[in-house]
């Protein structure tokens, strides 16, 4: 299990170099979506009946990465995606964390960063003009979202 998801990690970060690929932000999705599913495959053999999760909650599930990869290059907070399915926030991380294992803030995340890796590998694009891109306030915030997560500056991601 661990072992799959580490090369499917792996997988995906090596599709987000592949810089003449025509059909790469279209690949990267359909990677994503396969490797949710597969979580949530994994999940429910892991924990066979005792996740109980219905029908209803995958959906919104669904809903909501939906909304996320139509919106998350300029909206990272999750009461706006809770908001525009008409639930609360706290009630939407629980719906997310129970269909995937993974809470809403770490499936918005995963999309802005594969997006802001994509952008530093195969653009010429500034930092400044990725961060405006991405809909940081500054560039400056924009390099402590991006050190933060990866341990690495913009520019260091971009040269390594």
């Amino acid at each position: 299990g661990q072992q799959w998801f580490a090369r499917f990690y792996r997988l995906i970060n090596e599709r987000i170099g592949w810089r003449d690929h025509a059909f790469y932000r279209e690949a990267l999705t359909a990677c994503l979506r396969i490797f949710f599913f597969d979580i949530c495959h994994w999940l429910h053999e892991r924990v066979g009946t005792r996740l109980e999760v219905s029908s209803r909650s995958y959906h919104l599930f669904e809903q909501f990465l939906d909304l996320v990869q139509k919106n998350y290059k300029h909206e990272r907070s999750v009461k706006w995606y809770s908001d525009r399915l008409c639930l609360t926030p706290k009630y939407l991380s629980e719906i997310v964390k129970q269909a995937s294992g993974r809470t809403a803030r770490q499936w918005l995340m995963a999309f802005v960063l594969i997006e802001i890796k994509s952008l530093l590998r195969n653009t010429d694009y500034s930092i400044k003009q990725i961060a405006q891109e991405m809909n940081f306030s500054s560039q400056s915030s924009f390099g402590k979202y991006f050190h933060h997560a990866t341990g690495l500056a913009p520019k260091e991601y971009r040269n390594g």
